[in-house]
């Protein structure tokens, strides 16, 4: 086989970067009102010593699209971890839009909530501070979850939350090796320098989305038997 060839191993990884990086751009474009407002809202956090929470729940309501955008991502990268991809783009605007109801729903509870908690961790003392950041651990658990089973089976939202909160549970080691593949490459980006940026926006979102989809998928597995499933074309 020639070191080239369209199927040869550096052509297979080479085309796998090529639609993490599409993927990531994707994610990047339904995020970009609710990072502006973000950063904006910590420039004035860090400017005045005051958070103002209109500000916050602006941010969160601006974050409406990313629910659906992250359960269009999941969508593809679950078929792409069991090499069942199609056309990339075509399939990360399928899902987006055949998600896009309950993803937002999720997404828009999702945001509220981690504006809330971000408020009251920068904001609280003592040992408040310390149940705030237990129950953002749980909320970041829960999230690690809940995209990808919107992505794979048919629920009600409230099932979905339900069972992404159990399966963070019961597959906990599992999502505190989700959680080191997030903080890992949160570690390298910071580290990287001038090249922080340009790494954040080719890979920051879908790369280590794409290892922790090779961390759930096969979980997913024991639920396939009890949950409705989203089939291939739908």
């Amino acid at each position: 086989m020639s070191f080239f060839s369209m199927d040869s191993p550096l052509m297979r990884f080479l085309n796998r970067m090529a639609d993490l990086i599409v993927l990531n751009l994707l994610s990047i474009l339904f995020a970009i009102p609710a990072l502006i407002s973000g950063y904006l809202t910590l420039a004035i956090y860090g400017e005045t010593g005051q958070l103002p929470l209109v500000y916050l729940l602006i941010t969160a309501l601006l974050s409406f699209p990313v629910g659906a955008s992250l359960t269009a991502l999941h969508t593809v990268l679950i078929k792409m971890v069991k090499n069942e991809e199609g056309y990339i783009v075509k399939g990360f605007f399928k899902a987006f839009r055949d998600n896009f109801f309950q993803a937002t729903a999720i997404g828009l509870l999702a945001a509220t909530l981690t504006v809330l908690l971000i408020a009251d961790l920068l904001i609280v003392k003592g040992w408040f501070r310390a149940f705030f950041a237990a129950a953002a651990f749980l909320l970041y658990g829960m999230l690690l979850y809940v995209y990808p089973l919107q992505a794979r089976f048919y629920n009600p939202v409230g099932r979905t939350i339900r069972n992404s909160l159990l399966m963070e549970i019961a597959a906990f080691p599992r999502t505190l090796l989700m959680m080191a593949v997030s903080a890992l490459v949160l570690v390298l980006i910071y580290f990287a320098g001038n090249y922080a940026v340009p790494i954040a926006i080719l890979f920051g979102i879908s790369v280590p989305a794409y290892l922790q989809a090779m961390i759930y998928v096969p979980y997913f597995k024991r639920l396939e038997e009890k949950e409705p499933q989203k089939q291939e074309g739908e």
